[in-house]
Protein backbone atom coordinates (compact mmCIF):
# COMPACT_ATOMS: atom_id res chain seq x y z
CA UNK A 1 0.00 0.00 0.00
CA UNK A 2 2.81 2.42 0.90
CA UNK A 3 4.55 1.57 -2.36
CA UNK A 4 1.42 2.51 -4.35
CA UNK A 5 1.08 5.82 -2.50
CA UNK A 6 4.75 6.68 -3.04
CA UNK A 7 4.49 5.76 -6.72
CA UNK A 8 1.41 7.96 -7.09
CA UNK A 9 3.10 10.89 -5.37
CA UNK A 10 6.20 10.50 -7.53
CA UNK A 11 4.10 10.34 -10.71
CA UNK A 12 2.14 13.44 -9.71
CA UNK A 13 5.37 15.32 -8.97
CA UNK A 14 6.82 14.38 -12.35
CA UNK A 15 3.69 15.55 -14.14
CA UNK A 16 3.73 18.83 -12.23
CA UNK A 17 7.38 19.44 -13.14
CA UNK A 18 7.00 18.47 -16.80
CA UNK A 19 5.78 21.95 -17.73
CA UNK A 20 8.67 23.69 -15.99
CA UNK A 21 11.24 23.03 -18.68
CA UNK A 22 10.65 26.25 -20.59
CA UNK A 23 8.04 28.46 -22.12
CA UNK A 24 6.18 28.14 -25.37
CA UNK A 25 7.18 30.43 -28.20
CA UNK A 26 4.99 33.36 -29.19
CA UNK A 27 6.64 34.55 -32.40
CA UNK A 28 5.76 37.84 -34.05
CA UNK A 29 4.14 37.64 -37.49
CA UNK A 30 6.34 38.50 -40.46
CA UNK A 31 3.73 40.86 -41.93
CA UNK A 32 1.44 43.07 -39.86
CA UNK A 33 -1.94 44.44 -40.90
CA UNK A 34 -0.81 48.08 -40.60
CA UNK A 35 2.51 47.73 -42.44
CA UNK A 36 1.21 49.68 -45.44
CA UNK A 37 0.40 52.66 -43.24
CA UNK A 38 3.64 52.88 -41.25
CA UNK A 39 5.98 55.79 -41.87
CA UNK A 40 9.74 55.49 -42.13
CA UNK A 41 10.05 56.67 -38.54
CA UNK A 42 7.58 54.03 -37.37
CA UNK A 43 9.39 51.28 -39.26
CA UNK A 44 12.73 52.34 -37.83
CA UNK A 45 11.33 52.53 -34.30
CA UNK A 46 9.85 49.05 -34.57
CA UNK A 47 13.15 47.69 -35.85
CA UNK A 48 15.04 49.26 -32.92
CA UNK A 49 12.48 47.82 -30.48
CA UNK A 50 12.77 44.38 -32.08
CA UNK A 51 16.57 44.50 -31.90
CA UNK A 52 16.44 45.31 -28.18
CA UNK A 53 13.93 42.50 -27.64
CA UNK A 54 16.21 40.05 -29.47
CA UNK A 55 19.01 40.90 -27.03
CA UNK A 56 16.63 40.28 -24.11
CA UNK A 57 15.55 36.95 -25.60
CA UNK A 58 19.15 35.86 -26.09
CA UNK A 59 19.79 36.55 -22.41
CA UNK A 60 16.61 34.67 -21.47
CA UNK A 61 17.68 31.74 -23.61
CA UNK A 62 21.14 31.50 -22.09
CA UNK A 63 19.68 31.69 -18.57
CA UNK A 64 17.07 29.06 -19.45
CA UNK A 65 19.73 26.77 -20.92
CA UNK A 66 21.89 27.04 -17.80
CA UNK A 67 18.91 26.38 -15.54
CA UNK A 68 17.77 23.43 -17.64
CA UNK A 69 21.20 21.80 -17.58
CA UNK A 70 21.53 22.30 -13.84
CA UNK A 71 18.09 20.90 -13.17
CA UNK A 72 18.72 17.96 -15.50
CA UNK A 73 21.88 17.11 -13.59
CA UNK A 74 20.07 17.43 -10.28
CA UNK A 75 16.77 15.82 -11.13
CA UNK A 76 16.72 14.10 -14.48
CA UNK A 77 16.40 14.65 -18.21
CA UNK A 78 12.78 15.89 -18.13
CA UNK A 79 14.00 19.33 -16.97
CA UNK A 80 15.70 20.10 -20.28
CA UNK A 81 14.05 22.94 -22.21
CA UNK A 82 13.05 21.34 -25.50
CA UNK A 83 10.67 24.13 -26.43
CA UNK A 84 13.32 26.79 -27.11
CA UNK A 85 10.67 29.53 -26.89
CA UNK A 86 13.16 32.40 -26.61
CA UNK A 87 15.19 31.19 -29.61
CA UNK A 88 12.07 30.82 -31.76
CA UNK A 89 10.84 34.28 -30.78
CA UNK A 90 14.25 35.83 -31.53
CA UNK A 91 14.34 34.13 -34.94
CA UNK A 92 10.87 35.50 -35.75
CA UNK A 93 11.90 39.03 -34.69
CA UNK A 94 15.01 38.76 -36.85
CA UNK A 95 12.83 37.79 -39.83
CA UNK A 96 10.48 40.68 -39.04
CA UNK A 97 13.46 43.07 -39.00
CA UNK A 98 14.46 41.81 -42.45
CA UNK A 99 10.90 42.50 -43.63
CA UNK A 100 11.07 45.99 -42.11
CA UNK A 101 14.30 46.56 -44.06
CA UNK A 102 12.45 45.61 -47.26
CA UNK A 103 9.58 47.97 -46.46
CA UNK A 104 11.99 50.83 -45.72
CA UNK A 105 13.83 50.18 -49.01
CA UNK A 106 10.53 50.19 -50.91
CA UNK A 107 9.66 53.56 -49.38
CA UNK A 108 13.11 55.03 -49.87
CA UNK A 109 13.74 55.48 -46.14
Amino acid sequence: MVRIILSSVAAAALLAMAGCGGRAASPVALDQSLDAELSCDHLDAEKRTNTARIADLEQEGSTSDANSVGMALAGGIWWLDGRQGAAKDAKALDARNARLDELMAERGC
